[in-house]
């Protein structure tokens, strides 16, 4: 398409017609990287994006001068300064978000987290922030030129900035959200005895021989003989 224009438009030069045809405007793209590089390290475009006072005053010189990495290095140093003080920890780094965002017994937390929306969001955010703690604040510190992009160091501070925001919205406190309490399965006792039952003999009686008939036969077919009383002897 831009060839065709650029052709109709050389051939109204040739005819002599291009002064009476209105040079229409060039379509305005959001293009970070040209903004970057018109503008003396993207200055402007840093004070644009990045507002909030704890960063601003830690990496906007640095930005403007080209220590990117150092100038993102420096806004999660101050990051992880705001969530100590805001959470009271004496911690820092990975550590210091772990204990300040646990999903179970946070300092810093968004909502009561009690559906599965308000715990997940607590358990993301918990992982976000040790994440770029691991992630971005350490080699940007211990590696020299970790950063060396315009593009790439105003995206992690707008990351940070985020991030600082979202800590600023956060509530203080440590609570703790109690579990319903599980109630145990009922089991039946097996030292437990059934009743008696009134046609079972109880234990330790033997059951009663029936009476012989006088009479009756033997195992060896002899009729059984009347067994006679012993008297008193005289």
């Amino acid at each position: 398409m831009l060839e065709r224009v650029k052709r109709f438009q050389e051939l109204l030069v040739e005819l002599g017609a291009a002064g009476s045809i209105l040079a229409l405007p060039v379509p305005k793209t959001l293009n970070l990287e040209d903004g970057l590089s018109n503008d003396e390290g993207g200055t402007a475009r840093f004070t644009q994006a990045v507002v909030e006072p704890e960063i601003v005053n830690v990496a906007r010189d640095l930005f403007a001068s080209g220590h990117y990495s150092i100038a993102v290095a420096e806004a999660y140093k101050a990051l992880d300064k705001f969530v100590a003080a805001r959470s009271g920890l004496a911690q820092s780094g990975v550590v210091l978000m772990d204990q300040a965002f646990s999903p179970k017994c946070p300092k810093l937390y968004w909502s009561d987290r009690h559906t599965a929306s308000e715990k997940d969001e607590q358990r993301g955010y918990h992982q976000i922030f040790s994440g770029v703690m691991l992630g971005i604040r350490n080699p940007a510190t211990h590696e020299f030129g970790w950063v060396d992009d315009a593009n790439l160091a105003l995206e992690l501070l707008l990351m940070a900035q985020h991030l600082l925001r979202k800590a600023k919205m956060a509530s203080v406190g440590g609570v703790v959200i109690p579990t319903p309490p599980q109630i145990p399965a009922i089991r039946p006792c097996s030292c437990r005895k059934s009743p008696a039952s009134p046609l079972r003999r109880p234990a330790g009686v033997s059951a009663p021989r029936p009476p012989c008939p006088t009479g009756s036969p033997r195992p060896d077919g002899n009729p059984r003989r009347p067994r006679r009383r012993r008297g008193p002897s005289p």
